[in-house]
């Protein structure tokens, strides 16, 4: 008995031997149509992309023309939101947090994107079901190519640690994006002056506009009497 053709190999008419030209003539249109499937599929797939593009630049544009300064939420933002530990420190960020989240969220247009979801969603921690519940109600930004490659190169010029990706990404998201604040409780590698006037030379050098860096703590309140606005490009 012959040896049956590779499931996952498009069998030749070289590696076939026909007994009559019933079967030469089935083969052949099996082939055409999984040739046809194949195409149809590439076609279909070029399109999605094309159609992804499509999406990201008019929402790209959204961003941009939106009148409310926008903010980004790291995912120590929601994780802190709904901390339910009993350390101090932890207890003092989610009251912060849930303070400018009532009172002065809705002067922002707020944003997350996947890397807060994935995040969120990896590993083990409680109130995990309630954070997920928490981003999957925001707003995303898309993460494309070119997200990726100015996450890449803010490693690569030091501004975040080659350890810390994750950090990198997000805060490409927003520099990609045009973001105003990018809200965070990591002050190790971003809300610190040393990231910030990193951050600045290298979005010039990228003919970027750079988020500020803040957290609960520091971003401009309406409560306290300070202006808030969109940052100049």
């Amino acid at each position: 008995m012959e040896p049956m053709p590779s499931r996952h190999k498009l069998p030749t008419a070289d590696s076939i031997t026909f007994r009559t030209r019933d079967d030469t003539a089935v083969f052949v249109l099996r082939l055409v149509v999984c040739r046809f499937r194949r195409e149809t599929s590439n076609v279909s797939l070029q399109r999605n992309r094309r159609s992804l593009e499509i999406s990201n630049a008019n929402l790209r544009r959204d961003v941009s023309t939106v009148k409310q300064p926008t903010a980004y939420l790291d995912t120590n933002i929601i994780s802190a939101y709904w901390y339910g530990g009993r350390d101090a420190s932890g207890l003092a960020r989610r009251q912060k947090t849930r303070e400018w989240w009532n009172d002065e969220r809705e002067y922002f247009s707020v944003w997350a994107s996947t890397a807060s979801e994935d995040e969120l969603a990896a590993g083990k921690f409680p109130r995990q079901a309630e954070c997920l519940r928490f981003v999957r109600k925001l707003r995303y930004l898309p993460i494309d190519q070119e997200t990726r490659q100015v996450a890449a190169k803010l490693v690569a010029l030091g501004v975040v640690p080659g350890e810390k990706p994750g950090d990198a990404l997000q805060m490409s998201v927003c520099v990609v994006h045009g973001i105003d604040y990018l809200l965070s409780w990591n002050y190790a590698h971003l809300v610190n002056p040393v990231a910030q006037q990193h951050l600045e030379e290298v979005c010039r050098k990228l003919s970027r506009r750079a988020p500020l860096l803040v957290s609960p703590e520091s971003i401009p309140k309406v409560c306290l009497g300070q202006v808030i606005r969109r940052r100049e490009s």
